[in-house]
């Protein structure tokens, strides 16, 4: 037995206690590692989770922005084709309104000289 200035001599309880205190404060250590690791591996899951939320709404992004400009590109191509054939059916009309005049022309410069001539 060997003795200690505060507490009087020592004894085997007193070295089981010390055994049961550093068998805990060792579980304790093992504990804060599990829980230590166990939040690094939480926090790996939500930076992963993050990444693929961030693809899929780069992916989403790009399908709908794909869609967009399809609609646009029909959408102007039919505003494309409407302008032309606009135009095709104004030029068609003003070359026959040009015809009628053409043909009309002489009809209606007889009429202006006879009409000029008699009054």
């Amino acid at each position: 037995l060997t003795t200690t200035e505060d507490r009087g001599p020592r004894t085997e309880d007193d070295d089981a206690s010390r055994d049961g205190i550093q068998k805990l404060m060792t579980a304790e250590k093992e504990a804060q590692a599990i829980v230590s690791a166990a939040r690094e591996e939480k926090t790996a899951r939500l930076r992963q989770a993050v990444e693929e939320a961030k693809g899929e709404i780069a992916a989403y992004r790009a399908m709908r922005e794909e869609t967009y400009s399809k609609m646009l590109r029909e959408q102007t191509g039919s505003k494309v084709e409407a302008e032309s054939q606009l135009k095709v059916e104004f030029d068609a009309e003003m070359a026959k309104l040009k015809s009628q005049i053409d043909s009309s022309k002489g009809k209606i410069i007889g009429d202006l000289v006879a009409s000029v001539t008699r009054a």
